[in-house]
């Protein structure tokens, strides 16, 4: 039996399958913590230049001051203060020191360390060296993954984790003690043995009593995916190659488009609070609207659909930006929200796609490979979400969502000219059934007649 028909047998998607989603899904929600908080702690604080003199100035002119941007006569100096710059009796001088309006963020990094004025694109780098760590992560789990195996990669990365979020390290190695590694990428390895005893494991959990041996089982048996072999293997196969890239592009828009709206949250008009709060219902609403039918109409309807919508919403921002009176810029958030709505069911499908396009033995690599992608757009998302601080124009406040939403269009319309669709197809194990992935859906029927005829014997 191949192991597709092998999985339908001891239970499908039963007992053991639901409790490892929950047990997994406990890491994204620290992950989000980590991530999304820098929405907070690299907010940006309303500021003007602190002035010599300072102590002389009372509660009120210290607003008047410093908010208003007024002139004002203080100790026989008339000072006119601005963000980056105090003018005192017609002399102006840069700013050494300033002060922050506290009415929405008591302290941030921003005020900690000054990050104005001609620092503050600093703040994109900030937001990078957040986006490089997991850029080298995603390099490195994905082919080490392919040698040495899920489970011990998912141990490691926990472990690396203890410095820094000790509550995730506990919560989640008692959740490594009940996930088992990949049966799939274990027999790809020739690991037969380990295999069945794992493979017994989830029937038994499943409530499915089988006995399973070496000769019952269809593998393809190929080498490690060393980085040599998953680029031998790609040059030799155009197809491969050729979604390998499209695939990466639309991670590379879907990282840049997401992450470029979710931590640029307080630049669009209303409270951050509010906005976030917001941003995150979008993505939470999203998230359930990718269980509706995903197998009923296909996985690249829903990701090439979402992909086009998505960025001619977020592109349809330049009218609302640029022609709309500042009274309509609810219209500006909604588009914005909306193009986060779609690219986040697009994310979704985005893994699904990825796996179900690669044989075993490359999977976990062109993951990686396509999460190094999409860190590539996240780092990208941090500068390009800073452009309206360089173009102060209304059309610089709207260039980002412009860029995010044409990379978008143009990853989403070759998505939908090149990749196959993968809806009710096997999963490739080998280079071979990938090749020939769109004639999976023949071998399923005949896998099912197979499962069909060996529940009639049993």
């Amino acid at each position: 039996m191949e192991y597709d028909a092998i999985v339908n047998k001891i239970g499908g998607f039963g007992k053991y399958q639901k409790i490892i989603i929950v047990l997994l899904s406990i890491a994204p929600i620290f992950n989000a913590l980590t991530t999304f908080a820098m929405n907070f702690t690299f907010g940006e604080h309303d500021h003007r230049c602190r002035p010599p003199y300072d102590q002389e100035v009372n509660e009120s002119l210290h607003k008047q001051i410093y908010f208003e941007n007024k002139s004002v006569i203080v100790t026989d100096h008339e000072y006119n203060v601005t963000k980056c710059s105090v003018i005192i009796n017609g002399s102006e001088t840069k700013c050494s020191s300033w002060v922050y309006d506290r009415s929405v963020f008591v302290e941030t990094i921003i005020s900690k360390f000054d990050v104005v004025c001609e620092k503050k694109f600093y703040r994109a780098h900030f937001l990078m060296s957040h986006y490089l760590g997991l850029l080298v992560g995603s390099i490195l789990t994905g082919f080490l993954s392919d040698t040495f195996g899920r489970k011990p990669l998912l141990g490691l990365g926990i472990a690396l984790l203890l410095i820094s979020t000790a509550c995730y390290i506990l919560h989640n190695s008692v959740c490594s003690r009940f996930i088992s590694e990949s049966p799939r990428w274990l027999l790809s390895q020739g690991k037969q043995k380990e295999a069945i005893a794992i493979l017994q494991k989830i029937a038994k959990t499943n409530g499915e009593n089988i006995n399973l041996s070496s000769e019952d089982i269809s593998v393809h048996k190929e080498k490690n995916a060393s980085i040599f072999s998953f680029v031998k293997a790609l040059m030799k196969s155009k197809i491969l190659c050729m979604r390998l890239c499209i695939v990466a592009l639309n991670w590379f828009a879907l990282s840049l488009t997401y992450y470029g709206i979710s931590m640029n949250v307080a630049k669009f008009d209303g409270n951050i609070y509010v906005n976030f709060g917001i941003s995150s219902t979008v993505e939470t609403v999203a998230c359930f609207f990718c269980l509706l039918g995903p197998d009923r109409f296909g996985r690249k309807v829903f990701f090439c659909s979402s992909m086009v919508i998505g960025g001619l919403t977020c592109f349809c921002t330049i009218f609302t930006s640029l022609y709309a009176s500042e009274s309509l810029s609810w219209l500006t958030i909604t588009l914005a929200m909306g193009g986060k709505f779609f690219t986040t069911i697009a994310f979704f499908f985005a893994y699904l796609i990825t796996a179900e396009l690669f044989p075993t033995v490359l999977r976990a690599s062109a993951l990686g490979f396509c999460s190094m992608s999409g860190r590539i757009g996240s780092i990208t998302s941090a500068y390009i979400g800073e452009l309206d601080s360089v173009i102060s124009t209304q059309f610089g406040k709207a260039l980002p969502l412009i860029i995010f939403g044409a990379v978008g269009l143009v990853a989403g319309l070759l998505s939908a000219l090149a990749l196959p669709e993968t809806v009710q197809t096997l999963l490739p194990e080998s280079v071979k059934d990938a090749k020939t992935l769109n004639n999976n859906l023949t071998l399923e029927v005949e896998q099912v007649q197979e499962l069909d005829s060996l529940k009639e014997t049993t």
